[in-house]
């Protein structure tokens, strides 16, 4: 893992750790999303590529050069536009929006991949609010199980529309969801 990946881990927590110190309890339930976070643009040429994939570094890189290339970095597309970077996700307590946990990956990673790695056991309340990428049978037949109270916006199948249920729930839902948008919008 990159420093500067790992200091930002290590940030979160030493906010944390600070909250705990000073008796904040998260209560409100949590909020789970990801992001993609950018970064420049690699040129590498073919060789360049095939030797990253091998995790080794090529020769002729000066120690200079092997500052500047981000080989941990991916390519992805999302709505039909690519992007090349890192994904983070992250679960903030619902009521004062402070992210709790966050985890890193490449950005070709799945939205979702990550949520059970963020979701913070400390909150008191069991509510998990989540958007449409979320969705997932097997998992939240499995959180439901351990406790959680499952708040998961539908996605309307291929040619079957959501119900005019679905979508006042899903509009329910994204009252509260919304409140982690925020929390990226400092990424921008």
């Amino acid at each position: 893992m990159k420093p500067y990946r790992l200091k930002r881990l290590l940030l979160v927590d030493a906010v944390n750790r600070e909250l705990d110190k000073h008796g904040y309890i998260a209560r409100g339930g949590q909020m789970i999303d990801a992001s993609i976070v950018p970064v420049p643009k690699q040129h590498l040429h073919k060789a360049e590529k095939d030797l990253i994939k091998q995790a080794a570094t090529p020769i002729d890189w000066s120690p200079a050069k092997r500052r500047q290339k981000d080989v941990d970095a991916t390519w992805t597309k999302k709505h039909g536009k690519s992007y090349f970077g890192y994904k983070l996700s992250a679960c903030a307590d619902r009521r004062y929006k402070l992210i709790r946990k966050i985890k890193i990956s490449t950005a070709s990673e799945h939205d979702t991949r990550h949520l059970e790695d963020v979701l913070d056991a400390s909150n008191t309340s069991r509510d998990l609010y989540g958007d449409k990428g979320c969705v997932d049978g097997e998992r939240e037949t499995r959180l439901k199980a351990a406790g959680w109270r499952v708040h998961i916006q539908r996605k309307a199948a291929p040619g079957k529309p959501l119900s005019d249920c679905q979508k006042h729930r899903n509009t329910r839902i994204a009252k509260t969801r919304v409140r982690v948008e925020h929390v990226f919008a400092g990424l921008e």
